[in-house]
């Protein structure tokens, strides 16, 4: 199996089609209105190395890079502003940031990174604290909790218990 990790927004660059409509689902990208013609499968599935695999994707992509369809720069903003307040900036915040009202703000947003502004800063709080707990595993867990941006323990290792499935000293070893 080989997948494409694209940065939040960056899949949106390479179709019309909503991003959310790949949510959760298994999508044959053949089907799809997107920059990848049929060749693009028939020589990925004839390259022998991961390496080749990889180097074949990125000449790939680079080459499409003229003529992708751009994704709104309020969008891109949002999504940097998220990334530099850690997850911790509220919705209201994003929002005036960025210019556009609310409900046209979420539903546009939805559309170019799949999922909510809301649970996007959930993940990015999430992967913050989770890094906080990997590059310091000696602090003790209230820093860690201070340092993510949580209220309190509970809302840290609910989080823990979501997105990892363990808890924090079982994820610590």
């Amino acid at each position: 199996m080989f997948g494409i990790r694209f940065k939040p927004a960056g899949i949106a660059a390479f179709t019309r089609v909503s991003v959310d409509a790949f949510t959760n689902r298994s999508v044959e990208l053949s089907l799809v209105e997107i920059l990848l013609d049929n060749s693009f499968h028939e020589i990925l599935y004839g390259k022998k190395s991961t390496g080749k695999m990889i180097a074949y994707i990125d000449s790939y992509l680079l080459h499409w890079l003229p003529c992708i369809y751009n994704t709104e720069k309020q969008i891109i903003c949002a999504v940097d502003l998220t990334y530099l307040a850690k997850g911790q900036l509220s919705l209201t915040k994003t929002v005036s940031g960025v210019c556009l009202c609310p409900q046209h703000f979420e539903r546009k947003f939805k559309s170019a990174v799949s999922i909510s502004p809301k649970a996007f800063a959930w993940v990015v709080r999430f992967k913050h604290a989770l890094r906080c707990l990997e590059n310091y595993p000696y602090k003790d867990l209230l820093s860690v909790v201070v340092a993510g941006g949580y209220y309190d323990h509970a809302h840290l290792i609910k989080d823990l218990i979501t997105f990892s499935g363990d808890i924090p000293v079982g994820f610590r070893r």
